[in-house]
């Protein structure tokens, strides 16, 4: 099986990839050169499947298709002359020639499929993991994978292939994990208006907490927004007429900036607890990445309570909160660290046996599987 990947771009990404390689209009970089530094540096390694990550480009093709550089240059390399970024996507699929187009931007690069046909003889799977009240249908797909086990009745209800796909890990994280780690708690992540509010209240407190309390290592990364006016909300409900900058003076001041790859997966190493928060609608189901990357780089996780991927368990392998109460979450992280030595022993077979439950090579043999179907 042939598979064609594509995942879109996260826009601060770029720029801090390419300050670290060195890569700007005169440095030489060749496609391949990109897409192998784009791999080893480890961007969405979570989901990239197997094949790609060792290289295994006769099996698997992977790229960022709206990476604007990356994606002129192999179109340089083969005699185009467009700077359409759909249409050099559609020729990569014409020159490999896959059995599958799995494509993570159904949701961003909306027309591609009506607009640039490709061959019917191509199963096009279609990956939505953006955790909204439902999910779209994505008609012109015909199969959709999601790591959020509740949109699968509602595709199924409606007669439409799906299937559940979670992140896996990546075996390349463990040379992360620090046997003496410098960093008491993180957290990283997006920090969005619309649908993150009660993670973002969460974090603001965290936030005031490090700012105060000295006693505790507390690094906190976040992708922000540019500053706005949004809608004051008081427990998660809009104030009409009261508005107030988004983020806050406050939050811009004290979060780090937000790290990627190799540098998140070694801070993830040094930190002996990450916190993990969800967003406004992951009532039902919590899943993310963060799972993964924590538990795969070395760290223990405080994440919220809740229904969460087989083999996840509560207190085996996270220990629960509550997002709607922080304060007495965060008040309790002095004690949490103080027996990190007790919970890593009580938790470290568990994590093991997760680690081979999500390995990478089942995730890739879970995606064959269920594509040939």
């Amino acid at each position: 099986m042939r598979v064609f990947q594509t995942i879109h771009k996260y826009n601060p990404h770029i720029p801090w990839f390419e300050e670290k390689y060195g890569i700007h209009d005169a440095s030489g970089h060749s496609f391949n050169d990109i897409q192998r530094l784009l791999i080893e540096d480890g961007y969405a390694s979570a989901y990239i499947l197997q094949p790609a990550l060792e290289g295994k480009t006769e099996e698997v093709f992977f790229t960022l298709w709206n990476y604007e550089r990356l994606q002129k240059l192999w179109a340089k390399e083969h005699g185009m002359q467009t700077d359409n970024l759909q249409e050099i996507k559609r020729a990569q699929i014409e020159e490999y020639k896959p059995d599958v187009f799995y494509d993570f931007s159904a949701m961003l690069d909306r027309d591609f499929i009506q607009k640039y046909a490709i061959a019917s003889s191509i199963k096009k799977v279609a990956w939505y993991g953006i955790i909204e009240k439902q999910p779209e249908l994505l008609n012109d797909y015909d199969l959709r994978v999601t790591l959020h086990r509740p949109y699968l009745s509602y595709w199924n209800e409606r007669k439409l292939k799906a299937f559940e796909l979670q992140p896996a890990f990546d075996t390349r994280w463990e040379q992360y994990d620090k046997k003496d780690k410098s960093i008491d708690i993180l957290f990283y992540g997006q920090f969005l208006n619309r649908i993150l509010g009660y993670r973002n209240d969460f974090v603001t407190q965290l936030l005031k907490y490090a700012s105060e309390e000295k006693d505790l290592n507390i690094k906190i990364h976040l992708q922000l927004q540019s500053p706005r006016k949004v809608r004051k909300k008081i427990f998660g409900i809009g104030i009409p007429k009261i508005h107030e900058k988004f983020p806050s003076d406050f939050v811009v001041q004290h979060a780090l900036p937000p790290i990627y790859g190799q540098q998140l997966y070694s801070t993830i190493g040094q930190s002996k607890f990450v916190i993990n928060g969800y967003g406004n609608h992951n009532v039902h189901f919590k899943s993310n990445m963060r799972l993964f990357e924590a538990l795969g780089c070395g760290s223990l996780l405080i994440s919220e309570r809740g229904n969460y991927p087989e083999g996840f368990l509560e207190q085996m392998h996270y220990i629960p909160y509550d997002i709607h109460r922080a304060r007495k979450t965060i008040n309790s992280l002095k004690g949490i660290v103080a027996q990190y030595q007790t919970i890593y022993q009580q938790q470290h077979q568990a994590i093991q046996e997760v680690k081979q439950r999500y390995a990478k090579q089942l995730q890739w043999e879970r995606f064959k599987q269920q594509v040939a179907l």
